[in-house]
């Protein structure tokens, strides 16, 4: 599954670093959710798994910022 979608974040669409491998029903709730509706179905989720979407979370933020460097950097460069 892509970390970053592919629809907003197209230069990152084929970037290794942006797939992730996930189960159906992980790549549902990421896809059909929005973070605050994904963080409050995760609050009751058990807490094994807790830890790997805290992580997921937070290599989204750092993978966001890779984005957004990348983006600033290649500015009119690329075109979709």
């Amino acid at each position: 599954m892509h970390v970053l979608d592919k629809k907003n974040y197209p230069y990152f669409k084929y970037y290794y670093k942006n797939v992730v491998l996930g189960s159906k029903e992980q790549h549902e709730l990421i896809d059909q959710g929005t973070k605050l509706g994904i963080e409050l179905r995760l609050k009751w989720c058990k807490s094994e798994t807790q830890g790997m979407w805290d992580n997921y979370f937070k290599y989204r933020q750092d993978l966001l910022i890779e984005y957004r460097e990348w983006v600033r950097e290649n500015k009119g460069i690329y075109k979709l």
